[in-house]
């Protein structure tokens, strides 16, 4: 009798536990969802804010506010300005606020070093709309750095979004290379840009030459030769990249108008 009191004490204990961890990620999924849709809506009206200038900003001048508003609209309303500078109170906040709720129970629950290398993506150089290859040579800016032996891998911004969002579905723990399948030398991506754009690609600028002009964090960026490999994003993540190398990605920006 006493050992039928217990099974059943387990089981109602499991099924808590069950019912317990379904509830907190369903808080979890509604408050991101939330927070998605503010995002979404804050930057789906920013073409149509009142204070921006009559003509778009240009691409070729800093500061480049371009970045922030890449689309100006002819129609404007007030109210959207409102919303923003709304947004503008309270959002950083918020996101301060769910990361207080959700990561110090998990952080206490599992320890700093096992909470930290379960949630560690390394991204390759990431590139994507509007910052990529594609632009730098259009606007005059790539600069065709040879050193040799250098290569390094790249990721499209769409592919770091469903790394992410693999990661939040499997729960794996450890770290994971977010890259593409195909490390390259800095030129290369250049150079086939140009070719797209029917361009001459830019000169070749001697590494020991260009790193005279360099700041301290674009040098670093050489300083290492990073040849990495995926294959733990794939099989466990069980991601497939929609664009496996720089010429796939590029190939789609340029069709998408970039």
């Amino acid at each position: 009798m006493s050992a039928t009191t217990e099974q059943l004490t387990g089981s109602e204990q499991l099924t808590g536990s069950i019912r317990l961890t379904h509830r907190s990620s369903l808080a979890l999924d509604n408050l991101r969802a939330f927070v998605i849709l503010l995002v979404l809506s804050f930057h789906s009206v920013l073409a149509y804010l009142q204070f921006l200038p009559a003509e778009p900003f240009p691409f070729d001048s800093p500061p480049y506010l371009w970045r922030a508003f890449p689309i100006v609209d002819s129609r404007r309303w007030l109210g959207f300005d409102l919303y923003c500078a709304w947004q503008d109170v309270f959002l950083m906040s918020l996101f301060f606020l769910l990361s207080g709720l959700f990561v110090w129970p998990s952080l206490c629950r599992r320890g700093t070093a096992n909470f930290i290398h379960g949630r560690i993506l390394r991204l390759g150089g990431i590139y994507g709309p509007a910052q990529n290859a594609l632009v730098n040579v259009r606007l005059g800016r790539a600069r065709n750095i040879a050193k040799p032996g250098q290569v390094f891998n790249r990721i499209h911004v769409a592919d770091i979004a469903q790394a992410i969002d693999a990661a939040f579905a499997h729960g794996a723990d450890g770290a994971f290379n977010v890259t593409d399948d195909a490390p390259t030398p800095p030129g290369d991506p250049i150079a086939f840009a140009a070719r797209l754009l029917g361009m001459p690609p830019p000169p070749e600028i001697p590494f020991a030459e260009a790193v005279t002009t360099m700041t301290p964090m674009a040098a670093s960026f050489y300083a290492e030769n990073r040849r990495v490999r995926n294959e733990r994003l794939k099989r466990v993540l069980g991601v497939t990249l929609r664009y496996p190398t720089f010429r796939e990605g590029l190939t789609a920006l340029h069709k998408a108008g970039d």
